[in-house]
Formats: C-alpha cells, sequence, structure tokens
C-alpha cells in the first residue's frame, strides 16, 4: 500500500494497487475591502469591527485552523512604501483579532512605514465604545477632556485629562476586546505583505483602488502551504495566488462606516465643459479613505454634471480640494458632511488668463446608498 498526495490533477492508479490518497489541507479564505484604515495609517477603523465580527463567525465555521493575515495596497505612491504598509497593516489586523494590545501601542511611536498613531485614533476608539460622542477630529477639546475623565473614573485611572499611558492601553485593550472580534487563544496567526503587487481589479480609478486596498484572510487546517515568502517587484510573490487558488470557498465581507452615506456635489454641465478634464477633486477627512475624482469622470443627466463620493460618514469633519495645472485651491475644510456649506467652489481655480470666472455654482445632495437625493443646497 502506497500513499499519493493529492494536487489537483488526475491520479492513475492500477486496478490491483492499494492507494492511499492524501487530500491537502482544506484552505478557506476572506476578503476585507473598503473602509478599513485611514490614508498612510494602520489603525483599523470602528466602520471595520462589524466585518470582524462576520470573519470571526466564519472562523467558527472551521475552527481550530491557522490564519494567515494578507494586507494590500492600491498602486499610488512608491511600490516599496506600499509593500511595507500592508505588511504593517496586516500585523495590525493581527494584533486586532488576537488581542495584542501591546503590538498596537507600538504604532504610536515612530518608527513605522505608516503615520504614527495619536489623538485621532483614541477618539475613534473612545467613541466607538459609546464615551465620546464628539467629532473625531484629533482635537483636545472640552468634550473629549471631559470624555477622557469619565473613561479614566470608570476605569480606576488616575484622572490626567489626556489618553496617554496606562489609559491609551485600557483603551485600546477595550477597543479589541468588543463581543465577536477575537479568535480563541491560541490561535496560530501568519501575516504577509503583498503591496501593490496581486491587484483584485486591474483597471483604474477610485472603484479599482477601492478593491485593491483590501485585507485577505486565509484559514488553513494544516500548515499554511505555501509558507510566505518575499513579496517584491515586479511580479510579486508566488504564494498569493496559490492560497487563493487552493481555496475553496472565499466571501467578500465588504467594510462600510456605521453613516454610511453618499456625496454628490452637482453644476452645471456648461460650466463643466469648461473645465480641464484633468482636474482632480480630492475629498478626504480623519477617519475617511482620501477619494479623488476627475472632472473628465462626471455623470452627466441632462443639464447637470455631477460628481459622486461614496462611503463618506457624516459625522466626520471633511476636507474638499481641486487640482490643476499645478494649483491647488481648497473648496472646504474641517466641514461635517451633514453640515455643508456650499457658497464657492471652482472660482479661484477658473481664473486666469484674463477670463472673468465662470458663472455658476455647484449644489450639494446628501443621499445614503440606494436612496434618492435628499435635495439640493446645504446637506
Amino acid at each position: 500500500m502506497g500513499e499519493v498526495a493529492y494536487k489537483g490533477e488526475p491520479i492513475s492508479v492500477k486496478t490491483d494497487d492499494q492507494v492511499t490518497i492524501v487530500l491537502p489541507p482544506l484552505v478557506y479564505g476572506a476578503r476585507l475591502t473598503g473602509f478599513l484604515f485611514d490614508t498612510d495609517k494602520t489603525f483599523l477603523l470602528p466602520g471595520a469591527i462589524p466585518t470582524t465580527r462576520e470573519l470571526k463567525e466564519f472562523y467558527d465555521e472551521h475552527p481550530d485552523v491557522q490564519v494567515l493575515v494578507v494586507g494590500h495596497a492600491d498602486a499610488r505612491g512608491a511600490a516599496a512604501h506600499n509593500l511595507a504598509l500592508s505588511e504593517e497593516r496586516a500585523r495590525a489586523v493581527a494584533a486586532f483579532l488576537t488581542d495584542d494590545a501591546d503590538a498596537w501601542l507600538a504604532f504610536y511611536r515612530s518608527g513605522h512605514t505608516g503615520k504614527a498613531w495619536g489623538l485621532l485614533e483614541d477618539q475613534h476608539m473612545l467613541a466607538a465604545l459609546g464615551g465620546f460622542d464628539g467629532v473625531a477630529g484629533g482635537r483636545a477639546t472640552r468634550a473629549w477632556t471631559a470624555a477622557v475623565k469619565a473613561f479614566q473614573q470608570k476605569n480606576g485611572l488616575a484622572e490626567t485629562g489626556d489618553s496617554g499611558g496606562d489609559t491609551r492601553k485600557k483603551l485600546v485593550a477595550a477597543y479589541m476586546a468588543q463581543d465577536g472580534t477575537t479568535l480563541p487563544k491560541g490561535t496560530k496567526v501568519v501575516v504577509h505583505g503583498c503591496g501593490s503587487f496581486h491587484p483584485e481589479d486591474p483597471g483604474r480609478g477610485e472603484e479599482a483602488d477601492r478593491r485593491n486596498r483590501r485585507v485577505e484572510v486565509f484559514l488553513s487546517q494544516g500548515p499554511i502551504a505555501p509558507a510566505p515568502g518575499p513579496c517584491a517587484a515586479p511580479s510579486g510573490c508566488t504564494q498569493q495566488p496559490a492560497w487563493v487558488k487552493k481555496s475553496i470557498d472565499i466571501r467578500d465581507l465588504r467594510v462600510a462606516p456605521d453613516d454610511d452615506i453618499e456625496l454628490a456635489l452637482e453644476w452645471s454641465a456648461d460650466l463643466v465643459d469648461r473645465l480641464p478634464d484633468d482636474l482632480e477633486v480630492r475629498l478626504s477627512g480623519d477617519g475617511l479613505p482620501e477619494q479623488v475624482k476627475r472632472m473628465g469622470d462626471v455623470d452627466r443627466d441632462g443639464d447637470v454634471a455631477r460628481l459622486t463620493f461614496a462611503w463618506t460618514n457624516e459625522r466626520c469633519a471633511t476636507r474638499l480640494e481641486a487640482v490643476a495645472g499645478g494649483k491647488t485651491v481648497i473648496l472646504w475644510s474641517d466641514r461635517m458632511v451633514g453640515d455643508l456649506d456650499v457658497d464657492r467652489m471652482l472660482g479661484e481655480l477658473c481664473r486666469g488668463d484674463g477670463d472673468d470666472e465662470l458663472a455658476g455654482e455647484p449644489t450639494f445632495a446628501g443621499e445614503r446608498p440606494q436612496d434618492e437625493l435628499s435635495g439640493q443646497g446645504d446637506g
């Protein structure tokens, strides 16, 4: 009697032979996309928490497996930077799933590829835990100071008025310990970074970038095989495609903010026709992934031209910039999506070369996905 390893190809056996077919370990996969991290940061945002619960439920369907967390990035920026950042993000996710608070506290210090964490991340965590109802904007407001003191009092900590030291460690531990987000103690978790070398969507644009900024989690009933190896330019690694191919079930877990709305900016088509197609409109904010739209990508509906930004959050302060010809104009800054006053937009960019300012003012419409536009004017 012999043993033959099954490798996905037909096996020929003689009639009288007794052969044991050795099957490879079963592998299951999950793909987390969307609202995971701030731009160039590794902190797992509150909007991702419901999806980590779905991931834990997926694990519970296949208990006692080894876990591989693989980070990916879009193609913006330098490849080496994206590669290092994707591995750091994978480590941050692995630490969250295993309640490794010390690993997260290290991200508050310099020496990482991603931007160091600070007050903004503290505010996100305490807001998610129900202890802070202000805007997570990275500023030490009176409301924030009061929220920190209340948290310290509740947890028997010295009331210092800031979230450093023991308070921050307790805050990180509480954020990680939210119900249904922790893998069983002793679960082996391996991490790997693939940078931008293995895109899910080979196209270009915001939607492709959103799909490519992802974290894959593979659950293996045996040792992770092939073992993670270097992922480098120009073709990446051979392991990631192998893990995907071996997975018998890959689930897509969409991550979006709790207050998920769309922001639509509307101008007259006549105005847009007089603007350069390569003019970029950039939306960013604390706790929001940066989105970049080109004026040449507007959707037209009769005399109206519309740019739509998905997955914004009405509780976050936003910044909107227009960029053309090496010139940047801030259209608004620190505005809440749910309280916008768009009284001036592209005027400054439209001046120059003796031309008068282009006529026409934009309007704002806020909507929740699949809902009707709520109206024009202030959102």
